[in-house]
């Protein structure tokens, strides 16, 4: 066994050591204080960002559960998310500190010399354009289940449709925050100011692009009625390969999709088998939904999109 009071004993006799032990020993009193003091002072803000972070999770997992039981009419659920959803907004707006409540959006400043207050305003409005598309989402699938917008087979497309405004909500974050750090880049001596400005807009256009070729991709799977997971094809075909009924629903088969597996199921029946599983039913083969299509179950991107 280690015995511990020698080792410190040996550790000690060093100068440098001792040195080190006396100014971290006489440090943590300091910081002790600071850590309280900062945590006093700032006790509104670090309850907007603990309130906000739970907020945002817990109202994500919600909605998911919402998107999962579309088919069982989740009115309670999708009015549940609404209303806490407007309380998140409200509470994000009353436990926002005064210097970072003016609107950046409508009214930006020229120059915003700390980065502290850029961060701390891309937070704010980023939270804000989170819970903003979880309403419009709720919204949105209400109105879908309260004038019966789907028939047996609508029921992907409504979650194809929450994916398409999940995609939108990530495009109009990434191009509402260009002003923030323009306005910080200007503080920079003027070459400096205008080299990486330039490498910002560009890097930043670049990334805008790669988010609109895919969202023109999903519209147009959308728009051609295409699965998220398999290939659609008619009812003939499918029974004239032997495919006349739905290994799921034990029912006659409607809108088949063809998995990469080769079986053919209700593109309905297997959107929900999915939901919960990750295999085919019958040969347990993985089955992944292409990554356009990441959020149809109606999750958000709850990373913070601060460039």
């Amino acid at each position: 066994m280690i015995d511990l009071d020698r080792e410190i004993d040996t550790f000690l006799q060093n100068p440098r050591n001792l040195e080190l032990s006396c100014f971290i020993g006489e440090s943590i009193p300091f910081f002790v204080i600071v850590s309280v003091a900062f945590f006093i002072n700032n006790l509104r803000w670090l309850f907007c960002i603990s309130s906000v972070c739970f907020a945002t999770y817990g109202l994500n997992r919600l909605l998911k559960f919402a998107v999962a039981n579309l088919t069982d009419k989740p009115y309670r659920y999708l009015f549940l998310h609404l209303v806490l959803s407007i309380v998140s907004i409200g509470t994000l707006r009353f436990c926002t500190p005064e210097e970072y409540a003016v609107n950046y959006y409508l009214h930006p400043p020229k120059v915003i010399s700390s980065l502290l207050v850029a961060i701390s305003c891309q937070f704010i409005y980023d939270s804000y354009e989170v819970l903003i598309t979880g309403i419009c989402k709720s919204v949105f699938l209400l109105c879908a289940q309260l004038l019966s917008f789907y028939c047996h087979t609508e029921v992907e497309k409504k979650r194809q449709w929450i994916a398409v405004m999940e995609k939108v909500s990530v495009m109009t974050r990434y191009t509402f925050n260009t002003f923030l750090w323009i306005a910080y880049l200007r503080t920079l001596p003027s070459i400096l100011r205008v080299v990486l400005s330039f490498l910002y807009v560009v890097t930043k256009l670049l990334i805008l692009c790669l988010h609109l070729n895919s969202l023109v991709r999903v519209i147009r799977h959308l728009r051609a009625s295409q699965s998220m997971v398999g290939k659609v094809i008619s009812e003939e075909e499918a029974m004239s390969e032997g495919n006349a009924q739905c290994s799921i629903c034990m029912d006659t088969i409607h809108t088949p999709v063809v998995l990469p597996c080769k079986h053919v199921f209700c593109d309905n029946c297997i959107s929900s088998w999915l939901e919960m599983n990750s295999t085919c039913p019958l040969c347990r083969k993985p089955i992944r939904q292409h990554g356009d299509w990441l959020h149809a179950n109606g999750s958000s991107t709850l990373f913070p999109i601060v460039f």
